[in-house]
C-alpha cells in the first residue's frame, strides 16, 4: 500500500480519522481538519505522497513537538478562533508551535503588533508582561487591549522617545539581559525610555559603579558617554568595557577620586563647580586633560573697566582661567586664582587700548602684529600687572 493510500485509506467511517501520537499525547482527528490550512507543514505532511511518517507500535503517526500545545493547534484548524488558547496563558509556546507547523495566520493572530512612535515591532503579551509595574503589563494583561490602533491593527505606543530603541526594551523583556551593540551611544536616550514605561530593571542595568582612587560614584551609561571623544566615552560603548573591577563589580579607575566629583559633575551638568585655586586648579586640569575633557573648560568671561577713561567704561572679555593664573606672582594670577567659579569673576581696571594683546601673551606666550605706538602704554599695564615675561618681549624705547 502507497503512503498516500495508507492515509487516506478507505471510506469507512472509523477510517476516516487519523490517529496522531505528538509528544506522547494522543490525538484522533481527520485528514479535512489537518489540511485545512493546505501550505502549512501540516497540510503538506498528510496530502503528499514524498514525506514520509513514522508510526508508533499502535500505527499513530509520530510528531516529536509539544503534545498538550496541539490541542490548540487542532482547535485552532477545526473553528479558525483561539479563544481557548487565549485563556490558557501559553501564548509563547503556542506561537512556537504555530511557527513550526508553519500556520501564518495563526502566528500572525498569537503576536501582539506594535507601532512605538511609528517604529513597528511584533512580540508577544507575555514578553510585554515580563515587568510588574510597568506601563506595558497592565494593558497587556487584559483580554481587550485598552489602547488606540493605527490603520493597520497595530496598538500605538507614544511616550515622546526613540522608537527605534523600544528593539532593545523588547529583548530585554523576552531574555532579561540587557544586550547592546559594540559602540551603542545612546545610552541617555535608552534611560529616558527605560525611565517612561517605569522598566526599572533596565535603568538598573544602566548604572555604573566606579572605585576612582579608592572614592565609590554611582552614575549612569548616558552620563559617562554623553561627551563625544572623551576617554570615558570611549571606554563605556565599548562591550565588555576594558577596565579591572573590584569584588562588588565596580569599575577601578586609578585617578584623583576627589577631583573625579567635578568630572562627572560636568559631564552630568555640563558646568564646573570646582574652585581654581593655582595648585588645585592645575589638578583638575590634569584630570580633565587625562580623560579628553580639558578642551570642554569653559573661558572666564571677566569685565574691564578703562582706567584712563573718567566714566569707567566697561567692557567684556574672555580667557581660560589656565592663561588668567599661569604667571605666578602676576596680578592676574592673585585675583582669579582664588575666584569661586559659580561666583561672578573679579573685574579689572586696565587699559583698555592694550588688553588683547595682553590676552594674546596670556593665550601664546608671544606677541605678534603689535603696533609700535602701543609698545609704552603695552609696557606700563604689563609692569602694573606684574607680567615680567610680557615686560621682557616689549622693547625699551
Amino acid at each position: 500500500m502507497d503512503s498516500r493510500a495508507s492515509r487516506q485509506e478507505s471510506d469507512s467511517p472509523s477510517s476516516r480519522y487519523i490517529h496522531l501520537n505528538v509528544g506522547g499525547v494522543y490525538y484522533m482527528t481527520s485528514q479535512e481538519t489537518l489540511t485545512r490550512c493546505p501550505d502549512s507543514m501540516l497540510g503538506h505532511m498528510f496530502t503528499q505522497e514524498k514525506i514520509p511518517l513514522a508510526r508508533d507500535e499502535k500505527g499513530r503517526y509520530l510528531i516529536d513537538r509539544d503534545g498538550v500545545s496541539f490541542r490548540h493547534i487542532l482547535n485552532y484548524l477545526r473553528d479558525g478562533t483561539l479563544s481557548m488558547a487565549k485563556r490558557t496563558g501559553e501564548d509563547d509556546q503556542l506561537l512556537a508551535e504555530a511557527r513550526f507547523y508553519q500556520l501564518d495566520e495563526l502566528v500572525d493572530e498569537l503576536s501582539i503588533h506594535l507601532s512605538v512612535e511609528g517604529v513597528h515591532y511584533s512580540t508577544t503579551r507575555s514578553i510585554l508582561m515580563n515587568h510588574d509595574g510597568s506601563v506595558l503589563s497592565e494593558p497587556f494583561s487584559m483580554k481587550q487591549i485598552p489602547l488606540e490602533r493605527d490603520p493597520d491593527g497595530r496598538y500605538v505606543l507614544r511616550k515622546g522617545a526613540d522608537g527605534s530603541l523600544f528593539r532593545y526594551v523588547l529583548n530585554f523583556l523576552e531574555v532579561g539581559d540587557l544586550q547592546l551593540p559594540e559602540g551603542f551611544d545612546k545610552y541617555d536616550q535608552l534611560e529616558h525610555l527605560a525611565k517612561l514605561y517605569k522598566l526599572d530593571a533596565i535603568q538598573a542595568s544602566l548604572r555604573v559603579g566606579l572605585m576612582v582612587g579608592g572614592l565609590e560614584y554611582i552614575t549612569t551609561r548616558g552620563i559617562l558617554t554623553r561627551t563625544k571623544g572623551t576617554l570615558l566615552e570611549e571606554l563605556f560603548t565599548q562591550s565588555p568595557v576594558p577596565l579591572k573591577y573590584d569584588r562588588h563589580g565596580r569599575y577601578i579607575i586609578d585617578r584623583d577620586g576627589k577631583i573625579f566629583h567635578h568630572i562627572l559633575g560636568y559631564l552630568s551638568k555640563g558646568t564646573f563647580d570646582f574652585l581654581p585655586g593655582q595648585f588645585y586648579h592645575d589638578q583638575c586640569q590634569a584630570e580633565m586633560d587625562y580623560f579628553r575633557l580639558g578642551k570642554h573648560i569653559p573661558p572666564v568671561t571677566f569685565s574691564c573697566h578703562d582706567m584712563n577713561d573718567v566714566h569707567r567704561v566697561e567692557k567684556k572679555y574672555q580667557a581660560s582661567w589656565k592663561n588668567l593664573t599661569k604667571y605666578k606672582g602676576s596680578l592676574l594670577e592673585e585675583k582669579f586664582a582664588k575666584a569661586k567659579v559659580r561666583q561672578s569673576p573679579p573685574g579689572l581696571t586696565c587699559d583698555l587700548n592694550v588688553i588683547k594683546y595682553i590676552l594674546q601673551f596670556l593665550e601664546v606666550g608671544s606677541l605678534d602684529h603689535v603696533p609700535a605706538w602701543t609698545h609704552q602704554q603695552l609696557r606700563e599695564e604689563a609692569q602694573r600687572l606684574r607680567l615680567h615675561d610680557l615686560v621682557r618681549l616689549l622693547p625699551n624705547n
